[in-house]
């Protein structure tokens, strides 16, 4: 599976706002409801193209990640995947080149994942441990332990 990132732009808003709010919404709903027009504003003002690249898989756009880069850690803001992409190994390879990146900085990565969201396993199969926990979400840091 050979996975190409490339930087977003102005024109994958809406096509990325659609993949991040299919992913989000069912876990958003439990947690405040949802408003589509309150999502849209808030998805565009938060919707960085400096810090977002489009995850492409055989020719086809099939969702994107964001990230931050702090002095001690990576940020994993969000990744997100069409719904036919999810659970095939993308998001587990996404992460690893995140984390790749993190040992040959010496850096820690930290990330948010909601409560309900079935990503949590993933993540702590990948080595994440939780470092804070709120009504809605769960931080988690991995630290350079050994991927599995």
């Amino acid at each position: 599976m050979l996975i190409l990132y490339r930087p977003a732009t102005e024109d994958d808003v809406e096509p990325m706002m659609r993949i991040g709010h299919e992913g989000v919404r069912p876990h958003v709903e439990k947690v405040r409801g949802w408003n589509q027009e309150a999502e849209e504003v808030g998805f565009k003002e938060h919707f960085d193209i400096e810090k977002v690249s489009v995850i492409c898989l055989d020719g086809e756009d099939i969702g994107y990640v964001k990230t931050e880069s702090y002095a001690d850690h990576f940020y994993i803001d969000g990744i997100y995947l069409k719904s036919g992409r999810r659970g095939g190994g993308v998001g587990t390879k996404v992460i690893m080149g995140i984390i790749e990146g993190a040992v040959a900085d010496n850096k820690s990565v930290r990330l948010r994942v909601f409560r309900t969201n079935p990503a949590r396993s993933l993540y702590a199969r990948l080595g994440f441990a939780v470092i804070r926990e709120t009504d809605s979400h769960i931080y988690m840091e991995w630290m350079g332990q050994t991927l599995t």
